[in-house]
């Protein structure tokens, strides 16, 4: 008889005694699937179901799960859970629904069956609300894909993530209220507004001249000749305090206020003055060249959403509405740290065997751009003391992200996730079905995000782009931090078929006359190259498994230049008639 615990001598199954063990922190991390057609994802994303919300019901029925594991499987012993997580993931290329569930104990045995059972009731929930308008629907790939802590060790099935998954993953659980602040709004370039803003005022607050001329009554310049006499004078910020009769007219400029009694405005060149009085030289409609009361803005309307990332016509937006200063999310603070017993600091004195270290000037770089902080860490040695020490720097500054760079694979001297673990990080995923960039690190110390890049300068440059950048905007409060960054272009070589990574070949633009630009990928991608790297206009994304392409097809392209990494998409545009006390 094999030495299993639940059996005793007699071959009878009994509860295994765990009182004798220590309570320790276990961790375990499950996943399964259900797939489905696009439609029903639609449909499940909408909250229109029939049987109800299917992701909040999932959620309740997957936590409810891990809590009463001990009630559905036998021998189970009944834990206090410290936490249960619960990722819902829609993905129209399964297509289906990707469920994650993490579970977390500090006890004396471990969580695999709660967060195994979990992930089973979760994927059963989903298919019994929908199975009315999906009879194809099927549950696969539930399994264990991680655990920590207990006797048995650590476990990983240590599958790469695609980088719609990773992206996901990332930006799944961000904090949703984020610290603010108030600002003047001279310093406010770059920054998101935490609110609405609503107009504190009517623009322009009375109907005003649109041109130089003179303030007449339309009913007067019908029929022509005629003498109209020059009662007085209107300019901007100082307008005519009387009112206009029959065959009376004032003088008045642009942006002045449209004195009472006219209706439109006679243009200077189109009259002849002469002593004191005005000879139109046209007739006139009613109306013309005046710039009604509240035709730019009336008091009480929200034109600035929160989420909006202030630039240089928002901000003069914003002082029209009257606003001195404004109501933003704090900055996300970003402690950068490099990792390598060969790097030194640019300017320093340099070995034979060292290299000047430029991946933390550039992810500050993004990450400033992106509308973060940078804390610069330093460089830690490849030693766990020096890495240890590195982390509790981040910690005691309060980053809300860490970012390492380097050290994040599988040799001898990448010590970077076991450093992290030591203290005592929940690691979401460590590695990225991409090219460059496969090993990225992602995960939770505390309140703190980590993330991990790549040592090689090109990997954590692109996988700054495609992860770091998204995470920053989403914790500035930008509700489109996860769209697509990428456009169409038309590929200017040939290019092989792909493996099952996702490639970024950096690329240059030129124009075309179709309207799309044409990207040319370099012949050579080593990812260590900073030279192409600054050349390049573009990174050319090849998904996984991707057909030979040839030169003229379409492809899909991310712009390199800061305008277009950080440019927030069409514009999020408040109704008009969104005005505070609707």
């Amino acid at each position: 008889m094999p030495d299993l615990p639940h059996l005793s001598a007699a071959g009878q199954v009994h509860m295994v005694d765990v009182s004798g063990k220590a309570a320790t922190e276990r961790v375990a991390i499950a996943e399964g699937r259900v797939v489905m057609r696009k439609a029903t994802i639609d449909l499940a994303l909408s909250g229109k179901a029939k049987k109800g919300d299917v992701f909040a019901a999932t959620r309740i029925a997957a936590i409810m799960a891990a809590k009463k594991t001990h009630d559905l499987i036998p021998l189970c012993h009944p834990l206090a859970l410290t936490k249960v997580s619960v990722e819902l993931e829609p993905d129209p290329a399964l297509p289906g629904i990707r469920v994650r569930v993490s579970a977390k104990v500090l006890g004396q045995t471990g969580v695999e069956m709660e967060a195994l059972t979990a992930v089973s009731i979760a994927c059963l929930t989903i298919y019994d609300m929908l199975k009315a308008v999906d009879r194809s629907m099927r549950i696969e790939a539930i399994a264990l894909v991680r655990k920590s802590g207990g006797k048995s060790g650590d476990f990983s099935r240590d599958e790469a993530l695609t980088v719609p998954q990773a992206r996901a993953r990332i930006l799944t659980n961000i904090p949703q209220h984020r610290p603010v602040e108030v600002v003047a709004l001279e310093r406010a370039a770059g920054r998101t507004l935490a609110q609405d803003l609503a107009a504190k005022r009517t623009q322009p607050p009375k109907a005003v001249s649109a041109m130089d001329g003179y303030a007449v009554r339309a009913g007067d310049v019908v029929a022509l000749p005629v003498r109209l006499k020059q009662i007085g004078e209107s300019t901007a910020g100082r307008g005519f305090l009387g009112s206009i009769g029959p065959k009376e007219t004032v003088r008045i400029f642009t942006g002045a206020p449209v004195p009472d009694g006219c209706d439109t405005i006679l243009l200077q060149e189109n009259a002849r003055v002469e002593a004191g009085f005005v000879e139109p030289l046209q007739s006139l409609a009613s109306g013309r060249h005046i710039r009604a009361e509240g035709i730019d803005f009336t008091e009480g309307e929200v034109l600035l959403a929160a989420g909006t990332r202030l630039g240089a016509s928002n901000i003069a937006l914003a002082a029209a509405m009257n606003f001195a200063e404004v109501t933003v999310t704090r900055r996300p603070r970003v402690g950068i740290l490099a990792t390598g017993d060969e790097l030194v600091q640019p300017g320093a004195i340099i070995g034979g065997e060292q290299i000047v270290a430029s991946n933390s000037f550039a992810i500050a770089a993004l990450v400033e751009a992106a509308g973060g902080e940078a804390l610069d860490l330093g460089i830690a040695r490849d030693e766990l003391g020096a890495l240890e020490e590195g982390i509790k720097a981040a910690r005691a500054s309060g980053a809300d992200v860490l970012v390492t760079l380097g050290g994040a694979s599988v040799g001898d001297y990448d010590l970077v996730k076991p450093a992290l673990a030591g203290q005592g990080m929940e690691l979401n995923f460590w590695k990225i079905a991409m090219r460059p960039g496969k090993p990225v690190i992602h995960g939770h110390l505390g309140p703190m995000i980590i993330l991990g890049l790549p040592g090689n300068p090109v990997a954590a440059f692109v996988a700054g782009i495609v992860f770091l950048v998204p995470l920053l905007r989403a914790l500035c409060g930008d509700p489109d931090a996860g769209r697509d960054q990428s456009e169409p272009a038309i590929l200017g070589k040939a290019l092989r078929g792909n493996d099952s990574r996702q490639d970024y070949l950096r690329a240059t633009l030129r124009l075309s006359d179709t309207g799309l630009p044409v990207a040319t990928p370099f012949e050579i991608q080593d990812s260590s190259l900073l030279r192409l790297l600054a050349q390049a206009q573009c990174l050319v994304i090849r998904e996984p498994h991707a057909e030979p392409a040839s030169a003229g097809d379409l492809c899909r392209i991310i712009r390199l230049g800061f305008d277009m990494i950080f440019a927030r998409g069409p514009a999020r545009s408040p109704s008009r008639s969104n005005r505070r006390g609707d």
